[in-house]
């Protein structure tokens, strides 16, 4: 057992948080090792999202010696999914274009708030996947799940209109 060093990883976490400012100034921590960047409007264009998070990354092993996962998306929702496609050493890009194909397939445990009690009342609908998920009326999930209906309706179809905020 190694005993934690919070103050290390608080130290890091400013770190990478400094390599984050070179790119946008629109970033939303989630926790010591996870941000929102938006990079629509970049401080270095590199030309693309992917070109910029793979800067990012490359930079944070270089300072930090520490691997980084990105996902390079339209939206946080959809962010957040590729960023956990392909780690702990890589990145994922969802294209706008590539969300009606995506989506379909992706199993329902992996939307952001569905746990394990959310996950069982769905597969008793019958919903294991977005694609079923996507089969069931607004209102329906509304009247099962209250206001989270309504997101989870959103999510099955890729939308997130949440901004990133600083």
């Amino acid at each position: 057992f190694v005993p934690p060093d919070f103050s290390r990883y608080k130290a890091v976490s400013r770190q990478v948080r400094s390599i984050f400012e070179r790119y946008t100034h629109l970033i939303e921590p989630l926790s010591l090792d996870e941000a929102y960047l938006d990079v629509t409007t970049p401080l270095r264009d590199l030309g693309s999202a992917t070109a910029i998070a793979q800067e990012i990354r490359s930079a944070i092993f270089e300072q930090t010696q520490l691997t980084a996962s990105a996902g390079i998306a339209p939206n946080k929702f959809l962010a957040k999914i590729a960023s956990d496609w392909n780690k702990p050493d890589g990145q994922w890009l969802i294209r706008p274009q590539d969300i009606a194909e995506f989506m379909p397939s992706l199993p329902v445990h992996k939307l952001n708030g569905v746990g394990p009690a959310t996950a069982a009342r769905l597969a008793a609908l019958g919903v294991s996947t977005c694609s079923q998920l996507q089969q069931l009326p607004l209102a329906e999930l509304a009247q099962r799940f209250g206001r989270f209906g309504e997101r989870l309706h959103q999510m099955a179809r890729g939308e997130d209109t949440r901004p990133v905020r600083s």
